[in-house]
């Protein structure tokens, strides 16, 4: 019993962190889960959106609005802290030295008809040296 109860347990924690991305590689992440990159010695986690003003894809609008998105990052082995990023405004992208995070796409796009639950949102994003 105790060894399936410690099976779930990491099962569960697996679940909440994405395969490790590559430095250039495109990586989606869930509200909740984290990942790293260890060429840069980075770690991150999608916290949550904290505004959603995009323009819902059923309707037309004069403005594409925009999405923010909370992140936490931190070197493997330091402090960590949070950063908002945009899908439409700035900042787009966390500088991180000579390199970057930036926030690629935010899902799923708006509808009229159906609101978005908080944990239903996925980022898309990239970590890559500044052009």
């Amino acid at each position: 019993m105790r060894f399936v109860m410690l099976a779930s347990a990491a099962l569960l924690v697996a679940c909440r962190n994405a395969a490790a991305p590559r430095l250039g590689e495109e990586f989606t992440l869930r509200v909740g889960e984290s990942a790293s990159i260890s060429e840069l010695g980075l770690w991150m986690r999608f916290i949550q959106v904290t505004a959603d003003s995009r323009c819902p894809g059923d309707v037309t609008c004069v403005w594409a609005g925009d999405g923010a998105v909370l992140l936490e990052t931190a070197p493997l082995n330091g402090d960590s802290k949070e950063d908002t990023v945009h899908t439409t405004l700035d900042p787009h992208t966390i500088p991180l030295g000579t390199h970057e995070l930036r926030l690629v796409e935010l899902k799923p796009h708006p509808l009229t008809s159906r609101p978005i639950a908080p944990g239903d949102y996925v980022v898309t994003l990239i970590a890559q040296t500044v052009p």
